[in-house]
């Protein structure tokens, strides 16, 4: 089956480069681009002293005539006690060709980009779309094999292939993008097997924008069943067993308008809902996220998830938001809130970002975790500290 479907493959593509080479126009010359960024964070925890990491982010976007494209980026931590494979230090490398005029293929490891969420992924069945507390974060992507096909200006059909060394274990995933009076509506179906068990998760996203707003919102039902909570850690572990269907939904509202300085303001507002809350290693991977300080913090399995349940930690989420607003020609702010709309947890966040030229650019950002007085029960600040936090990136483009 798997050779059958490679030698089709071959000869459709070879067959789609012929007829292209063809009737082509002239291929413009190669265009190079390089960008560098340099990342502080600097952190404070209550009766504690201020801990503080650095990294780097190197960028390449390629592009050699009408249909090949190079996207890479690299990043690490400046912590040599910090040991990184290549998956990790290489968060996306992929070279994207355009076969025909309507169909294009990218290899190796790339960002998806699928769902129309700003701020809370709700479609994270593949990879996250965001990180909800680093905006500005690098995510990696996910590495295998997508096609495109685009046979008129309002369709749009994907298919993705997920290898891994046991290929039993394939992610496979099908997107079906349609544009109808300029509403975008997608909807698609991923099939992971994890040691012979087949999972499923459909999800759908749509949007619409007019003149000053836009709204949106995404949905993914995902099957978690023969699925169990778990973590481990230097205070012990714990489980939960946790099965059925499980929802993530999130709805959006985009406003802009025009402001003095010839700026444009734009104010967000989200809500999402995380289903019967963190599953498997979702909660880890959460205070990771969310906790930038690594594996060297100490950490105990606190009492309230066994008694409270996981099930029942964290499940609706809120945003507000307001960027862009002018200071001079070439500083802006903004300012943000997200938290737990059930749990009391919330992060407020202060963002400045001035432009020095359009090759150099400089960010700092102010954030403060906390919990609302009176917040009983389960919350968010079980997995992470309350904290203050200052972040600054200078980027550079070459």
């Amino acid at each position: 089956m798997n050779n059958r479907f490679s030698t089709i493959f071959l000869v459709w593509t070879t067959a789609a480069a012929t007829l292209q080479a063809q009737d082509s126009p002239p291929s413009p010359p190669p265009q190079v681009t390089l960008s560098a960024t340099y990342g502080f964070d600097a952190q404070n925890v209550p009766n504690a002293a201020w801990t503080s990491t650095q990294s780097a982010v190197l960028g390449l976007s390629g592009r050699w005539g009408q249909a090949l494209k190079l996207e890479g980026q690299v990043s690490a931590p400046f912590d040599a006690s910090v040991k990184l494979s290549a998956d990790d230090l290489v968060s996306q490398l992929a070279l994207t060709w355009d076969v025909t005029p309507w169909s294009v293929v990218t290899f190796g490891k790339q960002r998806l980009k699928w769902g129309t969420a700003r701020v809370f992924s709700a479609v994270d069945g593949l990879e996250p779309t965001y990180d909800p507390v680093h905006p500005n974060a690098v995510l990696s992507g996910v590495t295998g094999v997508k096609l495109e096909v685009l046979p008129n200006e309002w369709l749009g059909l994907s298919a993705l292939a997920l290898p891994t060394a046991a290929l039993g274990d394939t992610k496979l995933a099908a997107r079906a993008d349609v544009l109808v009076d300029d509403t975008d509506l997608s909807a698609g179906v991923i099939r992971s097997v994890t040691g012979g068990t087949n999972h499923l998760a459909f999800y759908a996203d749509g949007a619409r924008f007019f003149d000053r707003f836009g709204v949106y919102g995404e949905f993914q039902l995902k099957d978690t069943r023969d699925r169990a909570w778990s973590y481990s850690g230097p205070g012990g572990s714990l489980g939960l067993s946790a099965g059925g269907w499980t929802p993530k939904a999130t709805v959006g509202l985009q406003v802009e308008f025009p402001v003095w300085l010839n700026g444009t303001l734009r104010w967000l507002t989200e809500y999402h809902y995380n289903g019967g809350g963190f599953t498997d290693t979702e909660a880890a991977d959460f205070r990771t996220a969310w906790d930038h300080r690594g594996a060297a913090t100490a950490f105990s399995v606190p009492t309230a998830l066994t008694s409270g349940g996981v099930g029942a930690f964290g499940r609706h989420y809120g945003y507000l938001g307001i960027s862009g607003i002018p200071v001079t020609d070439k500083l802006t702010t903004g300012f943000s809130a997200l938290g737990g709309l059930d749990t009391g947890f919330w992060l407020g966040r202060v963002d400045l970002g001035y432009e020095v030229d359009q090759s150099l650019s400089v960010g700092l950002t102010y954030s403060r975790f906390a919990t609302l007085p009176g917040t009983s029960g389960t919350s968010e600040a079980l997995l992470i500290p309350q904290r203050d936090e200052v972040s600054l990136s200078v980027t550079g483009a070459f």
